[in-house]
């Protein structure tokens, strides 16, 4: 073939593979436990007849009536610390200086601010904003288009954590006991506090300010001031902090961590009260409709005396790490002896195991599930929903578990393997190394187990009991899972480590060109889908080339499975995805996917 056409020969093969590989890419992940959506939500105002709410990776959420919530498109992945109205749009700021403006709470547009540090709270005054955050940083507008700095006549490098505005007097707070006071939000003068301690938020109600802080153990900084320049300091007997306060027309009430809530008439005299929720409490505020709290794992609570509180995001909140399905049951399993089962994907119900391990691995044989977790705890089940404990005889940590076809497969910490015909009585044999081992995939013919607790691991096994070593070495990044694809297996770890093999015994080693750790990859007929910490997430045609994909959040992912023709991604704070993909996508020819 002359030169010219085996060059347009090979382009033509190139464009090909390039447009496969787009029309390929998965849909957008979403949200289906919590709903509307599990990352942390940092603060919440009202407005325009409506609660909005903001949080990390750009989380919007809002709602009518405090029940029910919805969540927005923010076009951006950064996290935003607080939300207000001024009277006609809402504001919101957060990471690198991010300003996003809206009208209406669903539509949002960002704004250059000209700031690279973090953005913390805003405040406005019925002519100006100000924006205040990291490193002593504040801007101003007058109209949330266009920015400027504030000026500092006594320099601060502490961040300021909140701002309000009296009617005469901007006020912001923040670290170091850092305390500083503007007429008119441009200049910005110092003022004592009197505290080295942090303060987290600070509110004003008509006559008084007052600001919430840390403290010794179990005392909460309070501090208190009728002008912003005189401030008196109180201690509060709360073991945990509280991160913001507000006043609510009767009340001062603050937030914090671990569900903190106090409230105090006057600021002076304070009342602890319970919320019912373990979970931190970010931010609050007050509407037609009653008081919303926000906090992490996207809770949402709402009351309407500050007494009694509703939380509004029900669903299981326990870390998830993996899923199986049974052909109408999708099964997912996690910390805490979590269970939670599904019958669509969708909507999950938590399920009683009498456990209390974590249990990192689940696999479905045609006839019972078996979940695996630390301390060799073993539970099985015939319908997802009654468990029974089996006995391991083994304390090791087990991470994974699989069907092959005739007999489970589990393995853990110290090289350990258990195998099972049924479920109910196991086996143990041992690797011959002391290294844990995180994942194992079966090709058929040949087991692999990866893992590295202290280095790099692979080793495999025709039969599940001879083992031998593959792939070992003093390289601290670990592999944290491995799939087998139908033509070669393929393995994730540490600092976007990738290592393929087609036969197990001969491996190629790459990289993602994606930082941070991988845990879990799996295979959807056409497509790898990995996931990681901070919520990484990437796909890959062949292995080799690789694409990152927004997940939507910042959480910890642990576990990817494609099953039940559906992508579901697990992690962190009852973290469920669902991958936007289908059975239909097909996969591209070999020689095509290696070009």
């Amino acid at each position: 073939m002359p030169k010219l056409a085996r060059l347009a020969v090979v382009f033509l093969l190139l464009v090909s593979a390039s447009s496969s590989l787009r029309g390929q890419t998965c849909g957008p992940w979403r949200w289906v436990n919590p709903l509307p959506q599990g990352n942390a939500l940092q603060a919440v105002a009202y407005g325009n007849g409506q609660y909005v709410a903001v949080g990390r990776a750009g989380s919007i959420v809002t709602s009518r009536d405090g029940e029910t919530w919805e969540l927005r498109r923010s076009n951006v992945a950064v996290d935003l610390f607080d939300v207000i109205w001024n009277g006609s749009e809402f504001a919101a700021v957060g990471g690198r200086g991010a300003v996003l403006m809206s009208l209406d709470g669903e539509t949002w547009q960002s704004r250059f601010t000209g700031a690279t540090a973090d953005l913390r709270k805003a405040a406005w005054n019925g002519s100006r904003f100000v924006a205040v955050g990291d490193h002593g940083t504040i801007v101003t507008s007058p109209d949330g288009w266009t920015w400027s700095p504030g000026i500092l006549s006594t320099a601060t490098t502490a961040s300021l954590r909140d701002v309000v505005w009296s009617g005469a007097l901007f006020v912001a707070v923040g670290d170091e006991g850092s305390l500083v006071a503007s007429p008119d939000g441009q200049r910005w003068d110092r003022r004592d506090s009197h505290t080295i301690d942090r303060l987290y938020g600070i509110a004003w109600n008509g006559s008084r300010f007052v600001a919430v802080g840390s403290g010794f153990p179990e005392y909460r900084t309070i501090l208190a001031s009728d002008d912003g320049s005189s401030w008196n300091a109180l201690s509060l007997g709360l073991g945990t902090e509280l991160l913001r306060v507000t006043w609510t027309g009767k009340e001062f009430l603050a937030v914090g961590q671990f569900g903190a809530v106090a409230a105090s008439p006057d600021g002076r005299q304070w009342e602890r009260r319970n919320p019912g929720t373990p979970m931190d409490l970010n931010g609050i505020a007050s509407g037609p409709s009653g008081l919303v709290a926000v906090g992490s794992r996207g809770a949402i609570l709402t009351s309407a005396d500050g007494i009694a509180w509703t939380n509004r995001t029900p669903g299981p909140r326990a870390p998830f790490s993996d899923a199986a399905w049974n052909g109408s049951l999708y099964v997912a399993v996690g910390a805490e002896g979590s269970i939670a089962t599904s019958s669509d994907g969708v909507a999950w119900t938590r399920r009683p195991t009498g456990s209390f391990r974590w249990l990192l691995g689940v696999a479905w044989s045609g006839r019972v599930f078996v979940a695996v977790g630390e301390a060799g705890t073993i539970l099985t089940s015939a319908d997802g929903l009654a468990w029974t404990a089996r006995s391991s005889g083994v304390q090791d940590v087990l991470y994974s578990v699989l069907w092959d076809g005739a007999r489970f497969l589990a393995v853990g910490s110290g090289g350990t393997v258990l195998t099972s015909g049924n479920g109910d009585v196991w086996a143990s044999a041992w690797v011959g190394v002391g290294n844990s081992l995180y994942s194992v995939a079966w090709s058929g013919s040949q087991y692999v187990a990866v893992g590295g607790e202290h280095a790099r691991i692979i080793v495999t096994s025709p039969d599940g009991s001879a083992w031998t070593k593959r792939e070992g070495s003093g390289i601290e990044d670990p592999l944290y899972d491995v799939v087998w694809n139908g033509s070669q297996f393929l393995a994730v770890g540490g600092n976007g480590r990738v290592m393929m093999s087609a036969d197990g015994a001969r491996w190629e080693e790459g990289l993602m060109g994606i930082p941070g750790r991988f845990f879990s990859v799996t295979w959807n007929g056409s497509l790898y889908q990995a996931v990681g910490e901070d919520g990484a997430a990437a796909e890959s045609i062949d292995g080799r080339r690789w694409s990152a994909r927004s997940s939507g959040t910042v959480n910890d992912l642990y576990g990817v499975v494609w099953v039940g023709s559906r992508l579901i991604g697990l992690g962190k704070a009852g973290t469920i995805l669902d991958g936007g993909c289908d059975a239909s996508t097909r996969r591209l020819p070999q020689s095509v996917s290696r070009e």
